[in-house]
């Protein structure tokens, strides 16, 4: 009986360690920097976010993500203003994946995600530039100095914030309230 269970045993661990040779793991390991989410035939079964060395079926498949800031470098785009004149305005994002489920269930992986929340971030900063003039775009007024120099002294709303101050806020509002919903990050 001993031995039987003995033999068991060794077919177990021998199958074990051929499956993880041929790829088809049954360890695996979660670095500080990452969530996992284990998925099994496309179903997600869990998320693991703890670090250390993990077991999973051969059955399942691991798909990691960052946890650190990660930025998207939106494309400069020309966008008009309030009088139609056009400027080339570019913009950055940056978010933390906090629901590694809902990310991979609505965005599969980080290039989706730079590509849908720049184009949030585009499509929200072209509305609150078609809406302001130019020196509420750039944020201050000009002044030319008598030698020829020109300075921006900063433009201040009624509300004591700086427009450009004013117009980011607007912009990353329009933004977080769909990409923090819907795709499981923070902006």
């Amino acid at each position: 009986m001993i031995r039987i269970i003995g033999l068991v045993f060794a077919v177990i661990i021998v199958v074990s360690v051929l499956a993880q040779l041929a790829g088809f793991g049954v360890l695996y390991t979660v670095d500080e920097t990452q969530h996992a989410v284990i998925t099994r035939f496309g179903n997600v079964q869990r998320e693991i976010s703890t670090p250390g060395l993990k077991f999973k079926s051969p059955l399942e498949t691991i798909t990691r993500f960052d946890k650190r800031l990660l930025r998207i470098n939106v494309p400069t785009a020309a966008m008009p203003d309030k009088e139609s004149q056009f400027l080339e305005i570019d913009a950055y994002v940056r978010y933390i994946i906090v629901d590694p489920r809902a990310f991979l269930e609505t965005l599969r992986d980080q290039d989706t995600a730079s590509s849908r929340i720049g184009n949030l971030a585009i499509a929200a900063l072209r509305a609150e530039v078609g809406l302001r003039d130019r020196r509420d775009i750039v944020g201050g007024d000009p002044i030319s100095l008598a030698d020829g120099t020109i300075i921006v002294t900063p433009r201040v709303n009624e509300s004591g914030t700086k427009a450009r101050e004013e117009m980011r806020n607007k912009v990353l509002e329009r933004v977080k309230s769909t990409a923090e919903l819907d795709f499981g990050v923070t902006i």
